[in-house]
Order: C-alpha cells, then sequence, then structure tokens
C-alpha cells in the first residue's frame, strides 16, 4: 500500500517541476533565439540614396538598388547582390550594372515580432560592375537599415552606400534562419 503522504510529496514534487519547466523553458527558448547567428535579408523593392548636396561629382544623383542575401555573425561568411543604376537629378542614367556583397563588417539586430520580421543595421562592403564601362570597382562602403522591433532614434529604414549617404525611399527586411 502507498502511503498518502508519500503520494502527495510525489505529486507536489512533480507539479512543481512542471511549473518550473513552464517557467524556465521560455527564458531558454528566448536565449536560444538571442543567439542565433544566420540571417538573410531582402531589399523589399527598389531602396534609393542620395549623395547629399556638395558631393563632389555626385550632388544629387540618386542610387537605385535592389537586391537580397545572408550572412552569419558568429563566422562573418556573407553572400548576395543585385543590382543598381545611377541616375542624376535630371533623370538621365549615368551608371547602371551589379554587385556583388564582398564583406561583412558588422550587425546591430533590433529584434522584431518573428524569425521572419526583424530589424537591424547590417555594414558590409560590395563590388560593383557597370554593364554600360565594365568598370569593376571593390570595397564600397554600404549599409542596410530596417526598422523592425528596437530601432535606435534617428535610425533611418533604407540603404546608404559610397557618397550616396541619405537613403531616401527603402523598405528592408532581415529574417533569422532557422
Amino acid at each position: 500500500m502507498i502511503d498518502p503522504k508519500r503520494r502527495r510529496s510525489t505529486y507536489l514534487t512533480a507539479s512543481m517541476t512542471l511549473l518550473l519547466l513552464l517557467v524556465v523553458a521560455p527564458v531558454f527558448l528566448t536565449r536560444a533565439s538571442a543567439l542565433t547567428t544566420s540571417y538573410s535579408f531582402n531589399l523589399l523593392g527598389p531602396n534609393t540614396a542620395m549623395a547629399p548636396e556638395g558631393a563632389p561629382a555626385l550632388a544629387g544623383d540618386t542610387l537605385i538598388v535592389t537586391g537580397s542575401g545572408a550572412f552569419d555573425t558568429s563566422t562573418t561568411a556573407i553572400t548576395g547582390g543585385g543590382s543598381y543604376q545611377i541616375v542624376t537629378s535630371s533623370g538621365m542614367i549615368v551608371d547602371r550594372g551589379t554587385y556583388v556583397i564582398t564583406t561583412f563588417i558588422g550587425f546591430t539586430p533590433y529584434g522584431g515580432p518573428s524569425p521572419g520580421l526583424q530589424g537591424g543595421k547590417l555594414t558590409l562592403t560590395v563590388t560593383a560592375t557597370s554593364s554600360l564601362t565594365g568598370a569593376t570597382t571593390a570595397n564600397i562602403p554600404a549599409t542596410i537599415t530596417c526598422l523592425v522591433g528596437s530601432p535606435p532614434p534617428g535610425a533611418v529604414e533604407g540603404i546608404t552606400s559610397g557618397g550616396f549617404s541619405q537613403s531616401v525611399i527603402g523598405k528592408t527586411l532581415f529574417h533569422i534562419n532557422t
């Protein structure tokens, strides 16, 4: 025959263990997502950046970019690319071509409501190849910023690259790769 006090003790222990798991499990799951290092990103439609007035040779020109990629913050591996155009304020296309992402510099995550909806700021370099001239330009600095989550005050959605330091129009999105 089982002692009723022992049975109550066993149920109490099992109940406490279950309660502990229900409280602690979300902490571990949150910690696991905080340790996630693999992301992908998309430029949702064309993103534009403008060269500020006073910028030599580029003043008033607009950079139009499309693309996507993936990166891992723990290994600094990065891949991706897309296309670009440079347009003058009068609408004349002065360059167009493709770019390949070459170097991961850093990523600041802003978080988000789900793995597929994440914000952050990615800093990288690209190599661009003009389809008009065939010229290749390496080590062009660039940023991609998505304002989902908790971005810092003053952050602007979109891209910047080289002398095109004013993000104008852009929608971007980061995704945690699971």
